[in-house]
């Protein structure tokens, strides 16, 4: 059954800095939050966003500590801004996974892992989801499913006065690597516009590709050889070229992304009991490079089985799969020129508008947000112009950036943007 959301006004969000809250747990510069949140208010800005991080307020087994993100809440609820946690599963530059998870992750093979044998520390590989063998506060092992639907049981506990006064009436989750629903493709090792690499080498992830093959009478031993690295063009590549259209490229692609959708269902079950009633928002990749390549190699590294020519549409079973979750997309000020002479057929604008098309299709709701921290007159035209060309799907836009505290010069750009897009 498709619920049709229309969207009669966009709400305009700011992302605080990921390292808001320390590793401690507490708020890292109370006066100058405090300062950020009144400037915020000043124009007009709707809430703000904030990276709840798994890594901090988890930092032992089944032991929690949400008191810097209940104090940032308070404050923000002063100002009457509204705030969207975020669930954040992943690691990143500023806070890693909980060391007990990544130790017990690294001595059991289950994070991700390429062909080369590099492993990826950011996120428990999904291969894992449902196998117990992290501690808790009793006698039992936890998967990884049963840690974050924990964790996110116990924030809605302790924030719960926040969502019973409306100060909280959406929470976004997690799904993968920066928060996003998606395979960690891009290692550090990776530079633009390079197609990325599988990971799908853990011994976990192999076992299940085999026995999936075996029951459709394939046999597939390893996800594909050769498929390049990081820094490859499809063209480059014996799968890309060719290999993808064969039975067994068809079959793995396919098992590749399943894998991933059933992971991002998976979290989110969890999810819905914790936050019963709320609304719940997930965010997917912005893969534009290759994407006018028939063989969608930056996507499909990433588990987005998108070959348009092939009648796939990886957009579209992603949000018909995950009904009534919002989903963000970003990097709307992007535009097809920006990367015309790097000759990588990028096409971030088909892109935005296929997902926009897909929530017009299955009723979804989306949220925007942009990937560039600074933005020019420009970029923000670019963003005003795919808002409004998704009249109608959109019920917010997320501006993400370094913001520590705002120049009044900067302060009265953001107050004139704010007013752009909501009066739209």
């Amino acid at each position: 059954m498709i619920n049709l959301i229309i969207a009669l006004f966009i709400n305009v969000n700011v992302m605080m800095p990921y390292d808001t809250i320390q590793n401690a747990g507490q708020i890292k510069d109370l006066s100058q939050t405090t300062a950020l949140l009144q400037q915020l208010k000043s124009a007009n800005v709707n809430g703000i966003m904030i990276a709840v991080w798994w890594g901090i307020a988890e930092p032992e087994p089944s032991q929690y500590n949400f008191d810097g993100y209940l104090q940032l809440f308070q404050l923000a609820s002063t100002f009457g801004l509204k705030v969207i946690p975020i669930m954040s599963f992943h690691g990143s530059d500023v806070v890693s996974i909980p060391s007990w998870a990544l130790s017990i992750a690294k001595s059991h093979g289950i994070l991700y892992k390429d062909q080369f044998g590099n492993t990826q520390s950011s996120y428990i590989s999904l291969s894992a989801d449902q196998i117990a063998l992290f501690p808790s506060n009793t006698a039992y092992k936890r998967s990884p499913l049963t840690i974050y639907t924990d964790f996110m049981t116990k924030f809605a506990h302790s924030a719960f006065s926040f969502i019973e006064q409306n100060v909280i009436q959406e929470i976004q989750i997690g799904l993968g690597p920066d928060g996003e629903l998606k395979y960690p493709s891009n290692s550090e090792n990776w530079r633009f516009p390079g197609i990325g690499a599988f990971q799908s080498f853990d011994d976990l992830f192999v076992e299940q590709l085999q026995m999936k093959a075996d029951i459709f009478g394939l046999k597939i031993d390893y996800p594909p050889l050769d498929a390049g690295d990081y820094n490859s063009r499809p063209d480059e590549t014996e799968f890309f070229k060719f290999g993808f259209k064969s039975a067994e490229g068809k079959f793995f692609t396919q098992f590749y992304q399943d894998k991933l959708i059933q992971h991002a269902v998976d979290v989110i079950d969890g999810a819905r009991q914790a936050f019963e009633g709320l609304k719940l928002s997930a965010k997917i990749a912005n893969l534009h490079w290759w994407y006018d390549d028939e063989s969608h190699a930056a996507e499909i590294t990433a588990g987005y089985n998108n070959i348009i020519q092939n009648g796939l549409n990886a957009y579209e079973t992603i949000i018909q799969t995950l009904e009534g979750i919002q989903i963000e997309i970003t990097g709307l000020e992007l535009t097809n020129a920006k990367f015309s002479q790097l000759a990588c057929e990028s096409n971030p604008e088909d892109l935005i508008m296929q997902i926009i098309e897909a929530a017009r299709i299955y009723g979804g709701a989306l949220g925007g947000q942009n990937i560039n921290s600074t933005l020019l007159d420009s970029d923000n035209q670019q963003i005003l112009k795919q808002l409004t060309a998704g009249k109608g799907t959109f019920t917010q836009f997320t501006y993400f950036g370094s913001i520590i505290i705002l120049s009044s010069e900067q302060l009265i750009y953001l107050t004139k943007f704010v007013k752009q897009i909501q009066n739209l």
